[in-house]
């Protein structure tokens, strides 16, 4: 990314990357979504999707008390997660912004699996570590 950003520009490198990312999020659902049980396409079935990305990718071991659902309903939810995240140890140890590789990398792949879900699923982060104490997950369903 730096050695990229340094001839097109950090914003423009990003804004590629995340492009990327969010289409593979995509095809990645079109492949793996016949195998899971998720039959649903609301706000709770995309949450079911991403831990189920999640887990299949290795990125986390779903324990509820590192992924609090504080509210839970067809139109939203929020979760206020606190597991390990392999994108915030890389930000933390090459001192680079959470903010800009989490959407760049994570969030955008995460986009793109809720968006072959339903195009009207909105995923955002409200808090993030390490500036939070916990990722702050908002599952939407826009009308």
């Amino acid at each position: 990314m730096r050695k990229v950003g340094q001839i097109i520009g950090a914003e423009r490198a990003l804004e590629l990357l995340s492009e990327m990312m969010e289409e593979e999020g995509e095809a990645w659902t079109k492949r793996e979504l016949k195998k899971l049980d998720i039959t649903g396409v609301d706000a709770l079935s995309g949450w079911e999707l991403l831990k189920n990305f999640k887990q299949m990718f290795g990125l986390e071991v779903f324990k509820p008390e590192e992924h609090v659902i504080v509210e839970r309903g067809p139109d939203r939810v929020v979760v206020n997660c606190t597991a390990w995240c392999p994108v915030l140890e890389a930000c933390i140890e090459l001192n680079i912004p959470t903010k800009d590789m989490c959407e760049a990398i994570m969030l955008s792949f995460e986009r793109g699996v809720i968006k072959a879900l339903n195009p009207k699923l909105t995923l955002s982060v409200r808090k993030r570590r390490p500036e939070d104490k916990y990722c702050e997950y908002v599952i939407e369903l826009s009308e």
